[in-house]
């Protein structure tokens, strides 16, 4: 389906974990083992589904989770979340793709609400519903999920807050150096530092 990862039929149930995230999770630029995910699964010896995907934002995130408690009876045994910017959608302007009212006589007002929702003036508004509608799916399953992001942005919402960029102290070091092959994106000494930098917050593989 695109995505840089192992087959789900290749994972045994609760022995693996699942990412989330734009261009940085999926690990444009660099060689699948210099990925942060991959630094993070050899250091803890753990599988990961990698649902890293260039470009995208934080409704793809929901509509994944989504499909992948509906569809599947494995469970992970946690979820890492690399929220990208809150300003990405795959709504776009007032073409209901996903959502909107599909009849020609509803009522206007309405009509408006939905075309104000899905409008590009409403990205905070919506892409914050998907944060939230993310975590508790994940909590309601019972599967501990982290949150954070390598874009500033996210001050109304305090679980991501304290783990975004400026909490990464390694993104003003190396955000200018180190350069992964795209000469865009974060270098294998970045993602090294990232990985650290997430296993060490969300003491992941703690006893």
């Amino acid at each position: 389906m695109g995505y840089r990862t192992d087959e789900i039929e290749n994972i045994q149930d609760n022995e693996f974990f699942i990412t989330y995230g734009c261009s940085h999770t999926e690990g444009v630029g660099l060689a699948e083992d210099e990925i942060w995910v991959s630094n993070v699964e050899r250091s803890l010896n753990l599988k990961c589904l990698n649902y890293g995907y260039g470009g995208t934002g934080p409704d793809l995130q929901m509509i994944n989770s989504m499909c992948f408690l509906k569809n599947t009876s494995k469970r992970p045994k946690f979820v890492l979340v690399q929220w990208p910017e809150l300003t990405r959608t795959l709504f776009f302007r007032d073409i209901p793709l996903f959502l909107g009212p599909r009849f020609s006589n509803i009522n206007a007002q309405i009509t408006n609400f939905y075309n104000a929702y899905i409008s590009e003036n409403n990205d905070i508004n919506r892409s914050t519903a998907a944060i939230y509608t993310t975590t508790l799916m994940w909590n309601l399953a019972s599967i501990p999920i982290y949150s954070f992001s390598l874009q500033d942005g996210y001050n109304h919402i305090e679980f991501v807050k304290r783990y975004q960029q400026s909490s990464v102290e390694y993104n003003y070091i190396y955000k200018d150096i180190h350069k992964a092959r795209d000469a865009s994106h974060f270098g294998p000494i970045y993602h090294r530092l990232l990985s650290e930098w997430v296993i060490n917050e969300f003491q992941l593989g703690a006893k």
